[in-house]
């Protein structure tokens, strides 16, 4: 009898998920679309909104785009394997840096290994 309380529970859930989210409004939509190019896999995209940024991972570097207009405002190169960015506005470069090396001398060798 449990066998076919659980199959009917696990049916009504499908049931409700399915008009639940036949019933969703998305509230994001797509404002713009650039054709940004280039090689590489694309990874994480994060957005800074205050400063009209959107910072894309790629396979080898990191993109910097402004979002008003889709112009490629930099790279960060030389990375192997970038997968996005972490924004910190409350740390000072010089502490972000600091921490980043107190993470890589403990997980460095380990990655290297």
């Amino acid at each position: 009898m449990s066998r076919i309380a659980f199959i009917l529970a696990l049916l009504i859930s499908v049931a409700l998920a399915s008009v639940t989210l036949g019933q969703s409004t998305s509230v994001y939509r797509i404002t713009h679309t650039f054709a940004l190019g280039g090689d590489g896999r694309w990874d994480y995209v994060i957005p800074d909104p205050p400063r009209h940024r959107l910072f894309i991972g790629r396979q080898n570097r990191v993109m910097v785009v402004d979002v008003n207009d889709g112009k490629l405002l930099g790279e960060v190169t030389g990375i192997n394997g970038a997968h996005g960015v972490a924004l910190a506005e409350h740390f000072s470069l010089q502490h972000l840096i600091h921490k980043v090396l107190r993470l890589y001398s403990k997980v460095g060798p380990l990655l290297n290994s």
